[in-house]
Formats: structure tokens, sequence, C-alpha cells
């Protein structure tokens, strides 16, 4: 079935992907309300406050930002020739992961950082072989530091755009300089307006307390957790074995983009040892190369029981891990 439906026609893809996202999405629109705090977020805070009396308002929000960044999330893809035009199976991908639980439907940090990783991707991509991406590196830099106002750990996805610098060979020190200050930028106004307001000591303290008393602690999971996120991990190494295994058969620039998504991979592991209490919330930035390996796994199968299977073993145990069993 799920085989059939991701090689469909696009419009039904497209149709069934909101209808299962909105089905997906019906029980926030019930549950108690939740408010997130995270560390040196203005944005997030600004948009927070905002919405702060109308949680109807704010699940909307959420879901239609999610909604909206996994079909941008899919262009990237296809644009780059990374994933079949045709598909919609890596926006599915996307949102089911992001939806895996209760948490991570609301208005949380992430639901707004990942749209400016997402961007930021789509950005650097078109950087390849240009003799001159002064724009692209500011706007993508830029992009980078705005998504850390809204969860701050996102400030060390600058070295994801130098490690993309060095994969692309984007070597010349104008490129460095200015994703420097591309990356400076928000940050020139935002202490800008605290030194206006007399609040930049404040806010400076609570900047040094980020960098100097981060206590990295793995929190107790529950065993659905565990299980569920083991079995991503297996997806995940077999997907990209099968991707590594043609990579040899490809162009240079799409090995050149296969290193990017395991950068990507990379630079999300390193800051996880940031997120301090936001551990879990974190764990959705993996959901962006994860959702892109396993959909391109998914889509190579060549038999047609075999990837139903992995199909339903993906959706049974995101139902399982969703309902807390």
């Amino acid at each position: 079935m799920f085989t059939k439906i991701f090689k469909s026609d696009y419009i039904f893809q497209l149709i069934f992907l909101i209808i299962v996202s909105i089905i997906i999405w019906i029980k926030p629109f019930f549950a108690v309300d939740v408010s997130y705090t995270p560390l040196n977020a203005p944005l997030y805070d600004l948009f927070k406050n905002l919405f702060n009396d109308a949680h109807f308002f704010k699940i909307i929000l959420s879901f239609v930002l999610l909604l909206l960044q996994s079909l941008i999330f899919k262009k990237t893809l296809t644009s780059n020739d990374l994933t079949p035009k045709n598909s919609l199976l890596s926006a599915f991908l996307y949102i089911l992961m992001m939806s895996s639980f209760g948490d991570f439907q609301s208005m949380q940090p992430l639901i707004f950082s990942n749209f400016f990783i997402i961007l930021s991707l789509q950005i650097m991509f078109t950087t390849y072989s240009k003799q001159e991406s002064y724009e692209q590196i500011f706007i993508a830099t830029f992009l980078i530091s705005l998504g850390s106002m809204f969860y701050f750990p996102l400030c060390f996805f600058i070295i994801f755009i130098w490690l993309i610098f060095l994969i692309f060979s984007l070597l010349k020190w104008r490129e460095w300089v200015i994703s420097i200050l591309g990356f400076i930028t928000t940050y020139l106004f935002l202490f800008s307006f605290y030194f206006l307001t007399d609040d930049i000591e404040d806010k400076l303290n609570s900047y040094r307390i980020f960098f100097t008393e981060t206590a990295f602690q793995i929190p107790h999971f529950p065993i659905s957790t565990i299980i569920y996120f083991s079995i991503l991990g297996v997806f995940f190494i077999f997907s990209f074995s099968s991707t590594y295994s043609h990579l040899s058969e490809r162009s240079i620039f799409y090995r050149k983009k296969i290193i990017v998504m395991l950068m990507l991979i990379i630079i999300t592991v390193f800051s996880l040892f940031f997120s301090n209490a936001y551990f879990v919330f974190h764990l959705c930035l993996f959901f962006i190369p994860f959702s892109y390996f396993i959909a391109n796994y998914l889509l190579q199968i060549k038999k047609l029981y075999i990837s139903e299977i992995l199909y339903l073993l993906l959706f049974g145990i995101w139902v399982y891990t969703y309902l807390g069993f």
C-alpha cells in the first residue's frame, strides 16, 4: 500500500500527506497547554508570549510550520537530485518523526529552528561550483543565526556551514569572513536592543553561563522511546550503507551532497552536548538527515513485499511510541 502511494500521482500523495498529518496532529488540540522556556531564545520567547493565551493558534502555527518545512525539505532534496521528484516520502517521514512524541506536537523550539536549517541547507547547495557565492553564504549564515534565537544551541551550526566550505572547496578568505558577518549580524541587532533597554549586563551573563556551566545529562527514557530510536538507528545504518554502496555510480556533486548530509548528523551529535534540559527536543535535528536517508533507501527497494514490511514496521513503531505502550 505505502509503496504504491509514494509512487503514485503527486497530487494524490500531497492530499494523503495533508490528511494523515492532520490526523496525527488531532490530539494536541485537546491536550494540556505546555509552555517551554529555552535559554537565550528571544524570538521563541516573543512567539510564545504572543500566543500565550491562545493554545489553538499555537498548535495551528506549529502544524503549518511543520507541514511547510517538510515540503521545503522535499523540494531541497528533489531540486538537488537527491530523491525522485514525484515522491513525497521524505516529507512524510519527516512529519512522522517530528510527531513522534506528544511534547513534539506543540510550539516547541525545534519546530522553528529546523525551518532555518533546511533553508540554509538549500542555499548552501547552490554555492557549489559558483565562482562567487557571497550573497548565498551571508544569507545561509544569517538564517543559522536567526534560528539560534529560537533555539540557542543552533549557533554551533555555523561549524556546519564551514564544513560545507571544505567539502565544496570554498576556500577564499572572503567567504569565511562573510560567513562570520552573516552570523553576527542578528546578534549585533539583538545586543543593541539589550543595550538600549538597559538589559545587556544580565543577558551577557546568561550567555556566559550557557558556555561555562553546561551540564550534559541524558534523561531517563521509557522503554518505548529506546526501542523507537534504536529501530530508527538501525534503519539509518542500513539506509546509509545502501546509499554509500552506490556512490561510485553517481556524480562528484552528488557524493559531496551526501557528505554534507552526513556532516549534518555529526554536528548534531556535537551540539547535543550543549542541549542541557532540551536533550529530547534536540533529537529533532537528526530527523532532517534521517528522513532523507531512510526515504532514499525505501524508494530503491525493488521487492514490493520487503518495502511494505519496512513501511509497516516504521509506522507500527511510531504508533507504539506515540501511544506510549
